[in-house]
């Protein structure tokens, strides 16, 4: 399964973390507010959403999710610069890299 990261561990993206590692994925999920990485770390969620909180904690428990507040630990991969762009899993050489909306829609 490819690597993904999530940027934001807000109400989207820490769902689509989860889901994404309940699917199989090594998913590395990456925000600025350090209280909300260390909760999530711990399998807590900050908000309710019905059956986040066991997958949460199955996926922590896999190995299959990890949280951060360091963009250096993302790889090849940079943060989006001016506008949204989302990160894309790491090319065969092992860098990431950032796609724009549009492209990405192509």
């Amino acid at each position: 399964m490819p690597r993904v990261t999530v940027i934001g561990t807000g109400y989207l993206g820490l769902v689509h973390a989860v889901c994404m590692a309940d699917l199989g994925h090594d998913v590395l999920a990456i925000d600025i507010d350090a209280e909300k990485i260390a909760k999530a770390a711990r399998g807590e969620t900050p908000f309710f959403e019905p059956g986040l909180e066991p997958l949460l904690r199955k996926s922590l428990d896999s190995g299959r999710l990890r949280f951060t507040t360091s963009f250096a630990e993302v790889g090849g991969a940079r943060p989006p610069q001016g506008g949204s762009g989302g990160m894309v899993p790491p090319r065969s050489g092992g860098s990431g890299g950032v796609v724009p909306p549009a492209s990405r829609a192509r």
